[in-house]
């Protein structure tokens, strides 16, 4: 199915930041509301909502395996300002980027 390919094709592209709703509907060559739709009933998430745990995902392995800066991070998984990475891993984990990475670093440590 299409949300199938989009997953498989586009998910080692998920910090590039012209990866939106009309970039893989174009690359698909289909119309931006049917993907929409369909990758939302395929999956039970919109595209938007899958990118964001995508790059969350990558940010809290880059948190527990690099020393690089919150900036770096956002950066390394396509999302433009810290600020902002800061705010949806706080939404999507409960706390924020530099939490969990002193949170990883105390639980390795036991």
């Amino acid at each position: 199915e299409e949300a199938q390919q989009i997953i498989e094709t586009k998910e080692g592209d998920f910090k590039e930041e012209v990866l939106t709703l009309d970039t893989i509907a174009a690359y698909l060559n289909i119309s931006k509301y049917h993907l929409s739709r369909e990758f939302t009933r395929c999956t039970g998430e919109s595209i938007h909502q899958y990118l964001i745990r995508i790059r969350v995902n990558q940010a809290k392995i880059l948190l527990k395996e690099t020393t690089l800066s919150v900036e770096e991070i956002a950066y390394q998984v396509g999302i433009h300002h810290a600020s902002h990475l800061i705010q949806l891993f706080r939404e999507r984990e409960g706390m924020t980027p530099l939490e969990f990475r002193k949170h990883w670093a105390s639980v390795v440590e036991r």
